[in-house]
C-alpha cells in the first residue's frame, strides 16, 4: 500500500506523458485531472481520476475500452509502470460541465 500511495502521490511526474498519450490517442479533446488528485486528497485507495471531453466521443463500450487501452499502452511504453492507477472519463461537453462545475480541477491538455 505505501508503493501505491508513493506512485499516487508522483502523478505529476506523469502528466506531460499522460497529456501526450491522450492526444495521440483523442486528438479533439481536452483533458483534466479531477477527484482527490485535484483536490490533493489522495489516499491509498485512491486512483487519479482523468476526464477527457470530446465534442464527439467515442461512444461504445468497446471503443472507449480500446482508446483507454490505448492511453495506458503508451503510458507503458514510455515506462510508467502504475497506469493502472489512471481511471479515464470520456465524455461530452455537456456532461463534463457536471463534473467540473465548482469542483476542483487541473487542465492537462
Amino acid at each position: 500500500m505505501v508503493e501505491r500511495l508513493r506512485a499516487l502521490l508522483e502523478w505529476r511526474k506523469h502528466v506531460n506523458t499522460l497529456a501526450k498519450a491522450i492526444k495521440q490517442t483523442l486528438p479533439n479533446c481536452h483533458a483534466y485531472i479531477i477527484g482527490g488528485a485535484a483536490e490533493n486528497k489522495l489516499t491509498a485507495k485512491s486512483d487519479i481520476d482523468v476526464l477527457i471531453v470530446c465534442r464527439n466521443p467515442p461512444t461504445s463500450a468497446q471503443e472507449i475500452a480500446e482508446k483507454t487501452a490505448k492511453i495506458r499502452e503508451i503510458l507503458e511504453k514510455e515506462k510508467i509502470e502504475w497506469s493502472h492507477l489512471y481511471e479515464f472519463h470520456i465524455t461530452d461537453e455537456k456532461t463534463a460541465q457536471k463534473y467540473l462545475e465548482n469542483k476542483p480541477k487541473i487542465k492537462i491538455t
